[in-house]
C-alpha cells in the first residue's frame, strides 16, 4: 500500500485509530516546540527570546532612575524616541509599567 500523506493528498492508507492523534496539527506543533527547546538547551541556548525581557529591564531601570533624577526617558518602545519627562513626577510610581509605555504587545511577548 501508498505512505499515508498527513496532508491528506495522496488518496493513501489511514493510519491506525492509536496513531491519528499524534498525526494532529496540534501534535505535532506540541512535538516540534519540546524538541526545538530541547536542541536549543542542549546549545545552553534560552528557550525564550531575549528582547522581550531587556525591554521590561529597560523600563525597570528607567523606573528607579525616575526615583533619583529628571532624564529623558524612551516611553515608545518600538520608535526608541526620548521623551522629556512631565513638570510634575508626584504620581509616577502609581502607574504600572504596562501601562506607561506604548508598545504593540508583539513585541513584550503578551
Amino acid at each position: 500500500p501508498p505512505p499515508f500523506d498527513p496532508g491528506g493528498g495522496g488518496g493513501g492508507v489511514a493510519p491506525p485509530p492509536e496513531l491519528l492523534q499524534l498525526l494532529s496539527p496540534v501534535q505535532r506543533r506540541k512535538t516540534a516546540a519540546e524538541l526545538n527547546a530541547a536542541i536549543l538547551a542542549s546549545q545552553s541556548q534560552e528557550r525564550e527570546p531575549k528582547l522581550p525581557m531587556l525591554l521590561k529591564m529597560l523600563v525597570w531601570a528607567q523606573d528607579q532612575l525616575a526615583q533619583h533624577a529628571v532624564f529623558p526617558r524612551i516611553n515608545n518602545l518600538v520608535e526608541a524616541t526620548l521623551e522629556m519627562p512631565p513638570s510634575d513626577m508626584s504620581d509616577q510610581g502609581s502607574e504600572d509599567v504596562q501601562d506607561r509605555i506604548d508598545v504593540p504587545g508583539s513585541v513584550m511577548g503578551v
